[in-house]
């Protein structure tokens, strides 16, 4: 059977003090964003591209709420937002 006796407590200020320092110090991922939109720049809205296989229609460019690019592609019966990096890496004119 599972123990489910156990106590959630406050964190002291000290221990909360370096709690939050510990996260603060972790590496988070780097966007370059400014890389990724130019990367697009030669699939304006409305162009023809064939990305895995399937032919899409790029609907508009837009950003990610993570600060990426991103592109929303319009397929047959299909319509998806995908990150500018994976787009790039499955797009063929």
């Amino acid at each position: 059977m599972l123990d489910v006796n156990f106590r959630i407590s406050r964190l002291s200020a000290r221990r909360f003090k370096l709690a939050h320092r510990y996260v603060m110090k972790q590496s988070m991922e780097k966007i370059d964003a400014q890389r990724d939109h130019l990367g697009l720049e030669p699939f304006k809205p409305g162009a023809q591209v064939t990305f895995k296989g399937k032919p899409y229609k790029i609907q508009r460019r837009t950003t990610l709420a993570s600060g990426e690019a991103a592109v929303v592609l319009e397929g047959e019966k299909e319509q998806f937002v995908i990150s500018a990096n994976q787009f790039l890496a499955g797009v063929s004119c």
